[in-house]
Formats: C-alpha cells, structure tokens, sequence
C-alpha cells in the first residue's frame, strides 16, 4: 500500500473540516434545509467526495456509490481494485420522526453499519461514518423557534409546515432528543457487531444561509470512525 492508514484519517478529518466550512456559505443547503426535493444526501455526499478528490490518494482511486454484493457504499478508496477506505454518509432531517427513522430502520443505519463491517473484515483499512442531521424552523424577531402546537410535536410540525412551507421542520426539543439519539444507535450498532465506533469529529453545528427572512436553517455534523474492535489500529 502506497497511502499510510495515518494519511487516510488525517485526510479524511481535513474533509469534514471542509465541509464544515463550505456549509456555512452553501445557499443551495439553505434552500435544501426548507424544501429538500430528494437532494439532500446527495449534496453532502456529493460535496464530501469532491473535498477528499482534492488530496492525493498515491495508487488509490475514489469512487461514489460503489456497489459490493449487497452494499451500495456511498464513498470508497479502491487500491488494486480492493477497497482500502469505506465511508457512509446519512443526513437526517430534524422533524419529528426523521433522526428515529434512519438510527432504527434495518435499511438505514443499521444497514450502513453492517455494510461498513462487511468492508472492514474484507480487507478496508479504514471506514467511518459521516452523520449530517439538517434541519430548518420559523423563528421570531429575537431568533427564538415559532412553536405553533406547544402539546404536541406531530401537530406543530404539521402547522409550521403549512403556514411557512418548511417540508420537514425541526423538532422543539431537537437538541436534548436528536443528537443523543445519533449517539446511542451509533454505539448499539456497532457493539452488536464487534465493532468500536468513536467519535473523531464531535458535533459542530452549521449555521446556513437563510432560505428566507425569519427561516433558520442548519447543518450538525460529526464524523464517527469504526473499527473491527479498540485494539484495531
């Protein structure tokens, strides 16, 4: 191998830092934020692919959407056509339901995780997983979130969303239920595999543009590392 296991984590840390930095100017994530279309995933994944084609990658070539059996990997490094870095990419919206239904659902995370260990006990030297919840709420003039349904969450994303057009409004309780509900799949789904899946890239939370006046979107991402087991290098 021409690439050192050091020099994928520290381009791979170099990218997220990236993508950091490009959401915090990314008009097109802002619109996304309120009306996603389909793209959101996509644009992350698109975005994040492009940051680590801009490192060398010495004998390795990158790859979206790879396909393996039944994993469809959303960015490998392939080094003599085996894959060397696996990476998954989730973005969840922050409405009611959006954080539960990819952490729970076979097809979504756990899925993710199953295809990462595949990677790994087949050779990968490295795999991580890139969580990027989205999120957008209607805010009032001193920025505070517009709850329109204070007793029920289903109800007041059902109101938001009609009155200021936001398809997947985040939840009021988002901060205390969302990112700790990431954090508890991540390490279920992992140990019920054998596997260590550390934070490398704590929560940072992207303010995005504005999709409209009195619309707050945002971006949290953080960057998990998965391992066979703690004593994996």
């Amino acid at each position: 191998m021409t690439i050192k296991p050091s020099d994928i984590d520290r381009q791979v840390n170099e990218a997220f830092d990236g993508l950091v930095a490009w959401a915090k100017n990314s008009l097109i994530l802002g619109e996304i934020a309120m009306q996603p279309g389909g793209r959101h995933e996509s644009a992350i994944e698109s975005e994040f692919l492009r940051l680590l084609g801009t490192r060398e990658w010495p004998g390795a070539s990158l790859q979206s959407q790879s396909q393996e059996g039944s994993y469809r990997r959303d960015i490998v490094a392939l080094l003599d056509s085996k894959i060397a870095l696996a990476i998954e990419v989730k973005t969840p919206f922050t409405n009611h339901d959006g954080i539960s239904n990819k952490t729970r659902k076979k097809e979504h995370l756990p899925k993710d995780m199953a295809s990462l260990e595949a990677a790994l006990e087949a050779g990968a030297v490295r795999a991580y997983y890139l969580m990027t919840p989205i999120g957008c709420y209607p805010v009032d003039e001193r920025g505070d979130m517009i709850v329109l349904n204070a007793n029920s969450i289903s109800k007041n994303e059902r109101a938001v969303k009609q009155k200021f057009n936001i398809q997947w409004p985040t939840r009021k309780d988002y901060e205390s239920t969302g990112k700790p509900e990431v954090d508890r799949a991540m390490q279920a789904e992992a140990g019920a595999r054998g596997l260590d899946a550390r934070k490398v890239k704590d929560w940072v939370k992207v303010e995005l543009p504005h999709p409209q006046t009195g619309i707050y979107a945002f971006l949290d991402c953080a960057l998990y590392r998965v391992r066979l087991d703690r004593s994996h290098n």
